[in-house]
């Protein structure tokens, strides 16, 4: 029988799902969070000085925003290497906004991206469960 996991995510979090073998039924497998997606830009400290300080503190911060989100979307995309490795799945859907789309294509494994079965490029995060369910199966 083949296992399909569905990847939903956005900039705060990725939830893992399996299709479930009852018709509707999407049963959870993994909830990352990442809290620091809900900071603004200069709420995340880092840990470099700048030269100039009026100059380049608020690029400083954007880009300790954007390096957080990357490495966020590394975790992602290794738990999904992980899974391939472990033969937890055989399919694989994404479900994203463009922006966390692209950037976690980008990071994933070749042999993970050769499983995608079915791409959305929409934030379904918010979505009841069965209501991504019925996204994830339409035009099967």
């Amino acid at each position: 029988m083949t296992t399909t996991w569905v990847v939903a995510a956005d900039a705060t979090a990725a939830k893992i799902y399996a299709l479930g073998k009852i018709k509707g039924e999407l049963v959870l497998i993994k909830d990352l969070e990442h809290a620091e997606g809900r900071l603004k830009a200069g709420e995340i400290t880092t840990d470099r000085r700048s030269e100039s300080h009026n100059r380049t503190a608020s690029f400083e911060h954007t880009n300790a925003k954007d390096v957080d989100l990357k490495q966020f979307i590394k975790t992602v995309a290794h738990t999904l290497d992980a899974g391939r490795n472990a033969h937890e799945f055989d399919r694989l859907v994404l479900v994203a906004g463009p922006h966390i789309y692209g950037l976690l294509r980008a990071e994933m494994n070749p042999h993970v991206l050769a499983m995608v079965h079915k791409e959305i490029e929409k934030d379904y995060m918010q979505l009841p469960l069965p209501e991504l369910y019925r996204h994830v199966i339409e035009l099967e």
